[in-house]
């Protein structure tokens, strides 16, 4: 029955790309004057660089008596058009923040000329002086977008010379723990993607593919939390999309940055384009080397027949990262309506670890019993080929256009590790005891294809449907051999128990189609998506096979009212799907610690989760205001759960044995103090809800938390720029314990030379060294207190150099998708 459905939507699709027409639509002045209303269209651009202005505000007033009549905000090519404009004689005020206001009168609206181009407006920025204190307008950081906040990282200081790791941590309603997980409201449950697209690193690890991105690439972070049907429904907690800049003007473009941090941190990057009339080339080099160092105490205390034993773990850790990546591309230019990217990626990554770990075992009277060392060096390396071909087509009808892709990412990492494990006791030392040694040899290939495509045809001015379809296919192989040195022989010998070969196939092909349409203020989006999962997973070391195939449908629904321009509420509702990843179900045993060691679980279920949000959004004078009320329901919630056995081992491994619920308010405020003192600041308060659904194991937790973030900038004197960040994350449950809490500060600062084209910057991150990471974790028979801090106090300084050719005129912008658009919510 599923497949009949499958192939009833597929069929669906083909009948409309079947009846869409090749050419576009007649002019309404030819289809007959139907009903008498025209629109007002333009675009606004910065006076000075030229480049376009993407959210001013447009408002049309009635001349007679200045009543507001419609209004709208420019996109990312700084156009706009004002629909259903009765015909009469109208005042167009155009305006953005930090900019000066222009008024434009008389415009007229008839029957004769239903259709008014305003053509090119240029807005020019403000500039303050008090005495010697000089303040100029600047982009603002947080953008709220209707269905999506839009995280402008060039003005995030704090943030210089490090990574998209480091940008995360600034992000409304994201926290970043010590491994590198992401997580958003409390859930880690997160799609990372890359200029809308799945990463060249996916499904090595989320940590891996951010940190591979260097800050000084990125343009804005869009945060996506309830996303329409278009989007992969992978991610309970929604999407991070991280866009890259990209520059358009004509002739030679670039930027370079070359930063160094205490510790032995040192990074540099280099971004150039070349611009011709049909052809832009493009191309970017990020080298990174950073040193680091971290410590980490657990304590244990278990219980089994009444007997109570302790187990005290501390150990200390060495890292040393290298990253290289290099981007090249061209966009070519057909025409003025048809675009071809080719681009290619290559990425090396590099890890080295060394370290120790002391384990101390106790009795009940808390007398030593055992007493070892493990010392361990471990090399990983990744590289990464990444391969992409899109093209895009738009019309002479707004919103209308094709867009297709072939991505194919190919990926391999090698992992080898040895490990010495002696005994610190007097009696053992004296006694010669051989010390236990073992290697381990990994080597695991990703690979990936996706084809997809998408069309958007406008029915009305205020109507369109969108369809299309997306096929992801995956690979990925996973081999792990352990061998132990036998000192007798001096031989290394394969230990045949611990042998993993794991293979991993998976097929996603997806369908969807959404309808958006308008009624006067009211807007309304409706979507579906269908997809069909084919998976199989082949443990060929124990002869094994799992399969899981499964059919789901993805409905969305996004509403929105808007009172006045700047005021609006909107209501959403979307579902989602967290599928299991790959570490989640290889049945591999994790041994790097003898005593705490995991495996996957290769029955694993996806879980689904049902959100809705409800938002609003209000500009008083000077000061924004964005409120969120969200409602999360999770079935299946794919668990971690943690037994102590009876010889003492505590055995970590996922299983779908829970249900949740999540539900909260959000509150993002920007409000300038003085014209030379802006704030930012974002607050969370939820509470998180975990049910056992089936087990006997006692895993429910019910909890409130909040996060709170203060941004504050400072621009005393022209150029020179100060920003002070501080971040507390209140504790958060897991399903078998809680995170303690987390805070930290940053302050970083900017000094501008040769009219901006050269920046001196200087950060410190985490200034009073507050960031640690600690957690409780509970099970039957055991307690667990754990404790993990890195460097993360550390002071960069850099130098950037930006090459920009805007005395010529920016031509054939490149543009985004069109979900920035006012119809896609």
């Amino acid at each position: 029955m599923k497949k009949v459905i499958f192939n009833f939507i597929v069929l669906i699709v083909l009948i409309v790309f079947q009846n869409i027409p090749a050419q576009s639509p007649p002019n309404r002045s030819e289809a007959g004057n139907v009903s008498i209303k025209g629109n007002i269209s333009g675009k606004i651009l910065d006076t000075q660089t030229k480049q376009p202005i993407e959210y001013g505000n447009i408002v049309l007033l009635n001349f007679r008596d200045s009543s507001l009549v419609n209004g709208t905000v420019s996109n990312n090519a700084g156009s706009f058009m004002l629909d259903n404009i009765s015909p009469g004689r109208y005042i167009v005020k155009v305006s953005y923040i930090g900019y000066s206001p222009k008024i434009l009168d008389s415009i007229f609206v008839s029957s004769q000329n239903l259709v008014v181009n305003l053509g090119t407006i240029e807005l020019a920025g403000t500039y303050l002086d008090i005495g010697e204190v000089v303040v100029s307008s600047e982009k603002e950081m947080i953008i709220n977008n209707l269905d999506k906040k839009v995280i402008n990282v060039e003005k995030d200081l704090t943030s210089v010379g490090g990574t998209a790791l480091d940008v995360m941590q600034n992000i409304p309603s994201v926290t970043v723990d010590a491994d590198g997980t992401v997580s958003v409201r409390g859930n880690s449950n997160v799609t990372i993607l890359v200029d809308g697209k799945p990463s060249g690193l996916t499904s090595i690890s989320s940590s891996d593919v951010l940190t591979a991105i260097p800050s000084s690439s990125i343009e804005s972070i869009e945060l996506i939390t309830n996303p329409s049907a278009r989007y992969d429904p992978e991610g309970t907690a929604g999407i991070l999309n991280v866009v890259l800049k990209r520059k358009s003007n004509l002739g030679l473009n670039g930027m370079f940055s070359l930063n160094a941090g205490t510790g032995n941190k040192y990074n540099s990057s280099l971004n150039m384009n070349y611009k011709l009339d049909d052809l832009n080339l493009f191309t970017s080099y990020d080298g990174r080397f950073n040193n680091f160092k971290s410590l980490s105490l657990s304590s244990r205390t278990s219980s089994f027949d009444n007997l109570t034993s302790y187990l005290n773990q501390n150990s200390d850790m060495t890292n040393q990262m290298n990253i290289h990546n290099l981007n090249l591309g061209a966009d070519y230019y057909l025409n003025d309506q048809n675009l071809v990217t080719l681009s290619f990626q290559y990425r090396q990554f590099s890890m080295d670890n060394e370290g120790n770990m002391y384990t101390q075992n106790f009795d009940s009277d808390y007398s030593l019993q055992n007493y070892f060392s493990r010392q361990s060096d471990a090399l990983r390396k990744v590289k990464s080929y990444s391969y992409n071909l899109s093209y895009r087509k738009t019309y002479d009808e707004k919103n209308h256009e094709l867009t297709a892709d072939i991505l194919y990412r190919d990926n391999a990492m090698n992992r080898d590790e040895n490990s010495l494990q002696q005994s610190m006791l007097s009696d053992d030392i004296q006694n010669s005891t051989d010390p236990f040694s073992q290697r381990s040899i990994g080597r695991n290939t990703n690979k990936m294809l996706i084809v997809q495509s998408n069309y958007i045809h406008p029915l009305s001015d205020v109507s369109r449907v969108e369809t299309g379809f997306r096929s992801t296919i995956k690979n990925l192989i996973m081999n792990s051999d352990y061998e132990n040195y036998d000192y007798p022989t001096s031989s290394w010998a394969l230990n045949p128990l611990l042998v993993n070969h794991f293979n991993f196939d998976e097929q996603i092909h997806a369908v969807y189609g959404i309808y958006t349409g308008s009624v006067e203020s009211f807007k309304y989006q409706a979507g579906i998506r269908a997809e069909q999962v084919l998976t199989n997973a082949r443990l060929e070391s124990a002869d094994e096979s799992f399969d899981n195939d499964y059919f789901s449908v993805y409905p969305s629904v996004h509403l929105g009212y808007d009172f006045a321009p700047g005021e609006e509420l909107l209501l959403s509702y979307s579902r989602r799907v967290d599928r299991p990843r790959h570490r989640e179900i290889n049945p591999f045993v994790d041994y790097s610690d003898t005593l705490n060691i995991s495996r996957g679980n290769p029955a694993l279920k996806p879980q689904f989760i049902n959100s809705y949000e409800l938002g609003y959004t209000n500009t008083f004078d000077k000061t924004t205001i964005v409120s969120s009320l969200f409602y999360k329901q999770t079935s299946g919630m794919i668990t971690s759960i943690s037994r102590l056995e009876e010889n003492g081992v505590t055995q970590t491994t996922f299983e779908n044995i829970a249900d949740g619920i999540s539900y909260g308010v959000e509150l993002i405020a920007a409000q300038p103090l003085f014209p030379w003192w802006r704030l930012n600041a974002n607050f969370s308060y939820f509470r998180t809800i975990i049910e056992d659904a089936s087990s006997g194991i006692n895993i429910s937790n019910d909890s409130y938390s909040w996060l709170a973030r203060l941004n504050s900038n400072f621009n005393i004197v022209k150029d020179f720029s100060i920003q002070l960040v501080a971040n507390y994350n209140a504790p958060t449950i897991t399903v078998q314990g809680k995170l303690k809490e987390l805070y930290n500060a940053d302050i970083a600062m900017k000094k501008d030379f040769l009219d901006g084209k050269l920046s001196l910057n200087l950060r410190i991150s985490d200034i009073f060294n507050t960031m640690k990471y600690s957690s409780e974790t509970y099970g039957t028979g055991f307690f667990i207190d754990s404790e993990r801090k890195r460097d993360t106090r550390t002071a960069y300084i850099g130098i950037t150099y930006r090459l920009d050719n805007n005395g010529q005129q920016k031509e054939k912008t490149r543009n985004r998708d069109s979900e920035d658009d006012m119809m896609d919510f």
